[in-house]
């Protein structure tokens, strides 16, 4: 789904646990035109319940501060430490290569990355998320902001401007109380998005980079400085610091359109730390936006001036004997959607699922339940969407979309209200054909749920 969830996952709906737009085997194609929030000259890449209780977090002692402090300390290092370790590999080898090893870095190091994320997690106020089969699970949640002037005259109001947005970010993205405190902005969620980005390390996928980094090192060369590879990246992340956040994950921090909401479970059978479980990253935004913000600008061909005044369909996947070329039904029986011109039409807010992640690698997902919850944080989503009559839209990415889409995102309970993946399309007017699409390998297949 992604969908970045770009939408951005595994084929295997068992226990691949949804991560957006993904493929089983082949690491996602670079893009260079989707730039984050914010611009400093590097390039994003993309790869995106009910109960109302909240648990009170007692104040941390000296000692309960002592620790998370080192867990801070811990979860930038560990970043640090995979991302060397995935742009050495890169490389050297290749960008799949690179995303095999870091998830048997995931796996070899996983009991130490998840106890410095429920360490991070427990100083946190947490709510009851909701249950995946027989088990419990609670969750935090960050609303971005643009700016941390911005931050810092909002957090003596923050529950009156949340409760300003709820339109745009309710259901079960936002049933949970969004983070309060503004100090929490860099002392916990930053650390927290980091440690989770190399959680999330899978073979279709790592969230690692938040830039480009096979350009950064191309250009490095090009200048021919006088360094080692080893010595380009510590120039890199150096460089990075103070201007890209660690991983994918936390440039939603910056992005007043964002929402970051992390499940985890207690384990009961571990001193009852907060075991990470999944991570849903959405944008409230017009529907032209989400569009835009998806890999190579979207699906459209051209620029949305003229969008307006185009008629719309959306061509369905199909499997089977029902399937045409290409997978998808027959061109000759698409029908006018006047609900998707509306939605170009309108500036209202869709949600835009730009990630969608399994905060484990895939054996100790099963091992611990963790696909469960994922599956019941994204069927609510779609769920409190269609209840509050909101859009939803992912690009669907990995070189087998429709794979992903038949495996996963077309199954209930997923498709219970709603969700269709396959292509947008568009004619200048009746008497005109159905226009051509990008290529296919630009990642134009999307999945959307109508209001």
């Amino acid at each position: 789904m992604s969908a970045r969830y770009n939408i951005r996952t595994n084929c295997n709906a068992s226990e691949s646990s949804l991560t957006t737009a993904k493929s089983p085997t082949v690491a996602p194609k670079r893009r260079l035109d989707a730039t984050a929030e914010f611009d400093d000259g590097f390039h994003v890449l993309k790869r995106r319940l009910s109960a109302k209780s909240t648990l009170q977090i007692a104040p941390p002692t000296v000692a309960a501060l002592d620790t998370v402090g080192a867990a801070k300390s811990s979860a930038m290092r560990s970043f640090d430490s995979f991302l060397h370790s995935y742009i050495s590999r890169q490389d050297r080898c290749d960008a799949e290569t690179a995303c095999e090893a870091s998830e048997c870095d995931a796996s070899n190091q996983y009991h130490e990355l998840s106890g410095i994320a429920s360490e991070l997690l427990a100083s946190m106020e947490a709510q009851v998320g909701g249950k995946a089969g027989d088990r419990e699970y609670e969750v935090v949640q960050f609303q971005g902001q643009s700016s941390q002037s911005k931050l810092s005259r909002q957090s003596s109001s923050t529950s009156s401007d949340c409760s300003s947005s709820e339109s745009n970010f309710s259901g079960p993205v936002n049933k949970a109380k969004p983070t309060q405190d503004v100090s929490q902005l860099d002392s916990v969620w930053h650390p927290l998005c980091a440690v989770l980005a190399c959680l999330a390390s899978r073979p279709e996928k790592t969230w690692l980079e938040a830039f480009d980094a096979e350009s950064e090192l191309t250009l490095r060369r090009k200048m021919q400085l006088p360094e080692s590879l080893d010595d380009s990246i510590r120039a890199m992340l150096k460089r990075i610091e103070s201007c890209v956040a660690k991983g994918y994950f936390a440039c939603g921090l910056r992005a007043a359109t964002c929402t970051i909401r992390v499940s985890f479970v207690r384990d009961a059978s571990a001193n009852g730390m907060c075991r990470p479980a999944s991570l849903l990253l959405t944008h409230s935004v017009p529907f032209r936006t989400a569009l835009a913000k998806m890999d190579g600008g979207g699906p459209m061909r051209e620029p949305p001036r003229k969008w307006c005044r185009r008629e719309f369909a959306f061509q369905d996947l199909a499997f089977g004997e029902l399937a045409s070329r290409g997978g998808r039904c027959p061109a000759s029986g698409l029908e006018v959607d006047a609900r998707i011109t509306e939605l170009f039409r309108s500036r209202a807010p869709v949600l835009y699922l730009d990630a969608v992640a399994a905060l484990a690698p895939r054996e100790a997902a099963k091992e611990h339940g963790v696909s469960n919850v994922v599956k019941a944080e994204l069927s609510g989503l779609l769920r409190e969407a269609k209840e509050r009559g909101q859009a939803v839209v992912f690009m669907l990415g990995g070189d087998k979309p429709h794979v992903l889409a038949e495996k996963v995102y077309l199954r209930a309970p997923f498709t219970d209200h709603g969700l269709r993946c396959g292509y947008l399309r568009w004619r200048e007017a009746a008497s005109e054909p159905w226009a051509r699409e990008k290529p296919e390998d630009q990642r134009v297949c999307v999945g959307i749920q109508m209001p």
